[in-house]
């Protein structure tokens, strides 16, 4: 299974607590060269049972789905920078990664969306939703149908929770 997200919220969080009850689950992330750094994230995410998949070392991504494992995939800023393409947000042309979307179509993994928010100072709101995929057609045009249902999502989510994206990148076209 595919969990598409995004960054609102304790995105870590809602990784860590899914697998806190013991759902076989592993978020991409990001090589840091810092190793520090590095180090703290994949310490504080296996402390609680989320394993970490490199984006630049995706190797084993069919193995683990086949295995019946779940990989969460934040698919509001591409961070490998080889799979974005243009969709409406918010008004505006932004760049959102196809990855999840094009992984599920090969794979034939499901894929649900997961978002987490703050309700108050102690709690918080995490929403796991099936979503359905458009699987017959032409490749590019089944990718394209399903981004833009994924945007929509995220779209509507982000719009609800702006106070909790956590993007640091420029996805906007200039």
């Amino acid at each position: 299974m595919i969990i598409i997200t995004a960054h609102v919220g304790n995105f870590e969080w809602a990784g860590n607590r899914l697998a806190a009850e013991g759902i076989k689950i592993w978020g991409t992330t990001l090589t840091r060269k810092n190793m520090l750094v590095q180090n703290f994230f994949e310490n504080t995410r296996l402390s609680q049972g989320l394993k970490s998949l490199y984006i630049n070392n995706l190797l084993n991504i069919f193995r683990i789905l086949k295995n019946n494992e779940v990989i969460a995939i934040p698919s509001d800023w591409d961070a490998s920078g080889n799979s974005e393409r243009p969709f409406k947000f918010f008004g505006k042309i932004a760049y959102f990664p196809t990855g999840a979307v094009s992984l599920a179509l090969r794979s034939g993994a499901p894929i649900i969306t997961c978002f987490i928010w703050r309700v108050d100072k102690y709690n918080h709101r995490q929403v796991l939703k099936p979503f359905e995929l458009i699987r017959k057609g032409e490749k590019d045009t089944l990718v394209e149908q399903n981004m833009e249902k994924v945007v929509k999502i995220m779209e509507k989510t982000i719009g609800s929770h702006i106070d909790e994206w956590e993007l640091f990148h420029d996805i906007w076209e200039k």
